[in-house]
């Protein structure tokens, strides 16, 4: 009886297996991998980062919008009549004229080029007596110009007028690294749910080859009990056994189709009949923590970069309050004639060199705000400091929950097979008069409870792994090894 048993028990073990390796084959796997990869390809919150991104690039573009180039047209029309009257002055005048000018701030040296035309007409109108002395009646008189204006202290290579624009950069630095973030702890969030999926999905596996095994072990019992060889405790305790796990699998189906519809509304095709495929045989290992790994971790990161803009402030607060020298520079060419064609020699040429000093003697603005952004920047090195010391107590304390899990793991593994030879044992004593069937429940119950337990903490440390690796920002680069090591 114990052997025939014995082979009952290994052939159903056989089908089970056979039966779950032809229902994979059959059914298309999800992957970790795939899960991520659709959702980064079509989930609207990343196509919102993608548009936050772009908006913040073109601010940057915006803050450059000084050294476009600005022009103005000038026409102008005027009549006039004296009220006093002379001999030698005009009865009317009537002038028309057009001033136009063009100007641009450079980028490179924070200079301002100018150039500008004039071209003015005038028409009089004399007295009979006037004109006996040639006076002329209309004049034409035209202007030609070029200037530069040149910063030689404050805003020398034109850095006052690039704040807005280092600024902007500086912000887009910043929103990069929180964008960056923030899909990091979406993505964990689906990771969590995936690994919710699947230990679900194994432990009703797990339930459906136990509900097997106890079919067939109610079924051997039913049998024993009409030869009288079984007593009704035992095969009451078998039937309790069977409904209790056919609960259990009702649960745990629940659970499954829970997380197959919530993982449904953020993918753009449906899983209803996919299997999560994950492999937990490999545990990766954790990340040495030098400086510069610490440096990148997401909040340090916005903090440095927070940093780096009160240093840039402090700068420009400095340069914002150095005397002003400018050079200035223009050169203009003027001609006028009574005949149009004569007027547009040009040929009367004028220059200046100048040079435009202004300081304030107390300063006292500029001595204040040096001093808060200098104990600013004094306070954030604090919390710098700080929050690196908060991290590496957190990662410590990750790092000693990994390996103790990794210790537990290995326990897990050693127990199972422990329960396993246990079931072979109680069968056989069982099936030899030496046992009670109720121990052959038990022992069989133990595997299904070490496996659960088995399962959950691989998940756990798979868990712990992502957490570790998205708090260090490197999450990307954890999945994308997963992902060459088959894991995922």
């Amino acid at each position: 009886m114990f052997f025939q048993l014995s082979k009952i028990y290994c052939l159903i073990l056989f089908i089970s297996l056979l039966t779950t390796s032809f229902a994979v084959a059959q059914t298309n796997l999800f992957s970790l991998q795939s899960l991520i990869e659709d959702v980064y390809k079509t989930h609207p919150f990343f196509k919102s980062t993608a548009i936050q991104r772009d908006m913040a690039k073109l601010s940057i573009y915006k803050e450059k919008s000084f050294t476009d180039t600005s022009y103005s047209i000038s026409p102008s029309f005027t009549n006039t009549k004296p009220v006093s009257s002379s001999p030698f002055s005009s009865q009317e005048t009537t002038s028309l004229g057009i001033q136009s000018s063009v100007s641009k701030k450079l980028w490179s040296t924070g200079g301002i080029l100018g150039a500008s035309v004039a071209l003015n007409s005038s028409n009089s109108t004399y007295s009979s007596q006037a004109q006996q002395f040639g006076l002329l009646d209309k004049y034409y008189q035209h202007a030609i110009g070029i200037s530069y204006i040149h910063p030689i202290l404050k805003n020398k290579k034109g850095v006052l007028n690039k704040i807005g624009a280092e600024t902007k950069t500086l912000n887009y630095k910043q929103t990069l690294i929180q964008l960056a973030d923030q899909e990091q702890q979406f993505v964990l969030g689906l990771i969590n749910q995936f690994l919710d999926w699947y230990g679900h999905y194994r432990e009703l596996a797990n339930l459906r080859d136990r509900y097997t095994i106890s079919r067939s072990l109610y079924k051997d019992t039913k049998k024993k009990y009409k030869k009288n060889i079984a007593e009704r405790v035992d095969l009451i305790q078998s039937e309790d056994s069977l409904k209790n796990l056919e609960q259990l699998i009702i649960l745990q189906r629940a659970q499954v189709n829970s997380k197959i519809n919530q993982l449904s509304l953020i993918l753009s095709e449906s899983i209803k009949n996919k299997i999560p495929k994950l492999n937990l045989s490999y545990i990766p290992k954790l990340p040495s923590i030098t400086t510069d790994i610490l440096k990148k971790v997401p909040h340090i990161a916005l903090l440095y970069q927070q940093k780096e803009l009160l240093e840039f402030q402090k700068q420009m607060v400095h340069e914002t309050n150095r005397p002003q020298l400018d050079l200035n520079l223009a050169a203009n060419l003027k001609s006028g004639d009574s005949s149009l064609g004569d007027s547009l020699g040009f040929n009367k040429p004028d220059y200046s060199v100048s040079f435009t000093y202004a300081n304030s003697v107390e300063k006292t603005g500029y001595y204040v705000d040096d001093e808060l952004l200098q104990q600013s920047l004094n306070n954030l090195a604090l919390t710098i400091d700080n929050s690196i010391l908060n991290l590496q107590a957190s990662l410590v304390d990750m790092s000693t929950q990994y390996e103790s899990i990794i210790k537990v793991i290995s326990a897990n593994e050693t127990r199972l097979q422990l329960a396993k030879k246990r079931v072979k044992q109680e069968i056989k004593r069982y099936n030899h008069g030496r046992g009670q069937f109720s121990f052959v429940v038990q022992a069989q119950d133990n595997v299904q409870f070490v496996e659960t337990i088995l399962l959950q903490n691989k998940i756990s440390i798979y868990r712990l792994y992502i957490n570790y690796m998205t708090t260090l920002g490197l999450l990307d680069e954890s999945l994308k090894k997963l992902n060459d090591e088959s894991i995922i």
